[in-house]
Formats: C-alpha cells, structure tokens, sequence
C-alpha cells in the first residue's frame, strides 16, 4: 500500500495544506484531496492491508487531528477500524513494556510521532506521483505552467529544481504573483464583497492552499480546535491534569490558540501588529476566516500576499547563494517584489525575515509549557493520583512528554500509567468494537479529532 515513489522527496514537501475544493486550480491540491478519501477505502479493506495500517498506526502513534477527524465520521468502518487498532495497541504495548524495551527504538519513533500521520503519508505520495505525470523539472521549467497551481505547490516544487532551473522558475513564480497583487489592487477598489463569496478568499486560497475553503465545505476540516467551554479556556494545569475525558496538554494547547485569536481579532481591530500575529499556513488562516469580521479577508489577503512575497525572497536569496559568480542571479531575472512590506523588505542577503506561522509556533510554545509544567506536578504523588483517575495523554503527547520526563519515579510511572490505559482500551476494543472504535481514534489521535 505504501509503495515507494520515485519522487518520494518531492512528496515530502508538496502536500503541507488539506484540499479539498476542486474549482480552485491546483492539480496537486486535488491529487492530494482525491488521495485523502482513497487512503480510508483502502487501508481498512482487506486483511493484509489491515495488518500493514495497524503497524503504520503503532509507528507513527495514530493519525493527525485531520484525518483522525474525517475517519471518525466513518460509522461504516467501525469493526475494521477497532480491529486495525486493536493490533496497533498490542504493538505499542510491547514498546512500552520493560521485558522488550529497547530505548532507542522508542526513541525513533517517539521523536517524529507529533507530526506522522499514515494517511499524510499516503497523500505525499499521491502528490509526487501526480506531479511525476505532469512532466518534472524539464517540462515544466519550459511550459512555465504556473497558472495551474496554488502558490504553496509552486514554491515546493521549485525546491525540488537544480538552481539553474529554479532561477527560471522562480522568476514565473514572481510574475504570477505580480499579477495576484494586480488583482488584489483592483479589489481594493471596489467595494466587499459578500463573506463566503470575496475574491480576498479565493485570493488566499491560491496563495496558501485550498484548506482555506475547506472549512466551510468539510465537518471534518473543524479537527483543529476540540469543543472545549470558555471556562476551560482559561484553565490551569492544575485544573486540566484530572480532566475525565479529554487529554489536558490537547486542552492546554487549544486554550493557548484560543487566546491566539483573541490577539488576531485585537491586531484587526486596531490595525497593528497585524505582521506578529496573523496566520501564514493554510490551517490557521481557516480559522481566522471563520471569525467572519468586517474587513478580516481584505486583511488576510493582503498578508497572505506579503508572506508569499518573503517567501519568495528566501528562495531567491537561497538560489543566489548556489549560483557561483558570474552566473545570472535570480535578484537579476527577478526584481524585489514591490508589495513586499517595508518592515519584512531584506536589506542584505540573509535578512528576510522568517514567514513562520505566528498560530503554529503559539502552539509549538503552548506545548513545551504544558509539558514542562505536567512533568513538574507529576513529581507529587498527590497530583499523579488525580492524574490516574482522569482521561491522561493521548498518544501524541504521550509520545512528547515521556522523552522529556528524566530518568526515575516519574518517567517510570507515566509508562506504567499509559500500559494500563492502553489495556483498558483494548479490552473494549474486544468486548465491544462498535462501541469503542472512536475512543480508540481519540486515545490516539487527541481531543482535536472530535472537533
């Protein structure tokens, strides 16, 4: 199921956004939308590719909130879903029983669970393949078929290119982008049009990807954020360790990008600081266009056209630094954009500012408190009895935090603890698969696929 594609490293980096809608464009985004529904058809049909999912899942402990999300919606597929976890639970048991233990093995695959997701895996794939059919690097260097593709998927594959062939490229990338802020420029002149139907959100849907329509179209796109009340929002630490049903570093983490865009909604509101705390991925731009305030898709699009400016920039000034003297350099084929914001404009090679996304390193931040901050209660015996009597970590951040916890008291509980989660689970896995099959998806995957 999982054959190796001879552009496998173009996969790797094409897929990073979650399309869905067809009408915008991008063949690699449909590929890559057509290959997510694929994935559920074929992984849970047929024992021997049941077998090959569930060691997938133990590898990569479950999916990503997004697809953990859509297969959740699946009733149909409740008995193979429970068996395949089933076998994913026996296999994880074994890594964290101490009579086949074996430290390093954990540790590879503890190290890249945050991120694996089996089914993304199968998208990249389907990507590379995709762009393979298209022709490579040759054809479309020659063709300069730029207008056939989101933004995002046109900086990747020119990633992908030798710089030689990256200077042309990326000289197509800058002209059509040029024209996307043309356009932008005659919007600015006209007045809003109406929210769900604004070319300002079409606009950012070809800049950043198609998840930005998504979210309207697709309830399983809504796995970013878990239902959690306001009250929890603004909850400690103390107050999340017990919590009976959900694990408290995914509230944690959720509280921290609530707060987030509470900041995105105050840098609108006033208009500063905009630059600090608006969304650059195709993730956490859906969520700020869900807030559905006046004048927040104008904004977003001319920030998502910033970003993509920067980014731009990078691979220039990365492609300069290949290109020995007295080669044509792409700042020569390609002149600095004009719309890139003052403030980000580099002065010299090297200085573009990052375009990382303000909402993911929120997040990324919000985790290593949360960690360091259950780590610390856990040294308590007190705090780690609450602890047992609630929901505990899911396996995503169990993944995070036992590498972190040191060696002694702590560490070996934690291990014992999710043993013992883990073999109630399979015990209602076999008692009653139509039952526990989503509690199986949650354990795993986190609150966020309930969303």
């Amino acid at each position: 199921m999982y054959a190796s594609c001879h552009r496998a490293g173009l996969g790797a980096v094409l897929c990073d956004c979650d399309p869905v809608m067809p009408d915008a464009g991008c063949h690699l985004c449909l590929a890559a939308s057509q290959a997510g529904g694929d994935y559920f058809r074929r992984a849970f049909h047929g024992q021997a590719q049941m077998l090959g999912t569930g060691e997938a899942i133990a590898d990569s402990l479950g999916y990503c909130a997004r697809h953990a999300a859509r297969l959740s919606r699946i009733p149909s597929l409740a008995s193979p879903v429970a068996t395949v976890f089933g076998r994913g639970v026996v296999l994880v048991q074994r890594l964290l029983d101490e009579a086949f233990f074996h430290e390093d093995i954990f540790q590879r695959m503890v190290f890249g669970a945050g991120t694996a997701c089996p089914a993304c895996r199968y998208e990249r794939q389907r990507v590379a393949r995709e762009f393979t059919k298209m022709g490579g690097d040759a054809a479309l260097a020659s063709a300069a078929s730029h207008d056939g593709m989101c933004f995002h998927h046109q900086l990747a594959i020119g990633r992908t290119m030798t710089p030689h062939a990256q200077t042309d490229w990326l000289a197509g990338c800058g002209r059509w982008l040029g024209r996307e802020a043309d356009r932008l420029t005659l919007v600015l002149g006209t007045e809003t049009a109406p929210a769900g139907s604004s070319p300002c959100r079409s606009l950012v849907s070809r800049l950043v990807g198609d998840q930005v329509r998504r979210m309207r179209c697709d309830d399983a796109g809504r796995g970013t954020i878990s239902p959690v009340g306001e009250a929890m929002s603004s909850a400690g630490m103390a107050d999340l360790i017990g919590h009976p049903d959900a694990c408290p570093l995914c509230r944690w983490q959720d509280a921290a990008t609530r707060r987030w865009l509470d900041d995105v909604t105050l840098a609108l509101r006033f208009g500063e600081g905009g630059w600090l705390v608006f969304p650059t991925c195709a993730v956490h731009m859906a969520l700020v266009l869900e807030l559905e305030m006046p004048g927040l898709e104008m904004a977003m699009a001319r920030h998502a056209l910033d970003a993509s400016g920067v980014r731009l920039q990078q691979d220039i000034d990365s492609v300069e630094s290949c290109l020995a003297p007295p080669a044509a350099s792409a700042r020569r084929r390609l002149p600095r954009a004009r719309w890139l914001p003052r403030q980000a404009a580099p002065r010299r090679k090297g200085d573009a500012k990052p375009a990382r996304c303000p909402g993911c390193e929120r997040g990324a931040v919000a985790l290593d408190r949360a960690a360091s901050t259950l780590l610390a209660l856990l040294q308590e015996s007190r705090w780690r009895q609450v602890f047992a009597a609630g929901h505990g970590l899911c396996m995503k951040h169990f993944a995070f935090v036992f590498p972190l916890a040191a060696d002694g008291v702590v560490r070996t509980w934690l291990a014992a603890d999710q043993r013992a989660r883990l073999d109630r689970l399979r015990e209602e896995l076999d008692a009653a698969p139509v039952q526990a099959w989503r509690a199986a998806v949650h354990r795993f995957s986190g609150d966020r696929c309930l969303g």
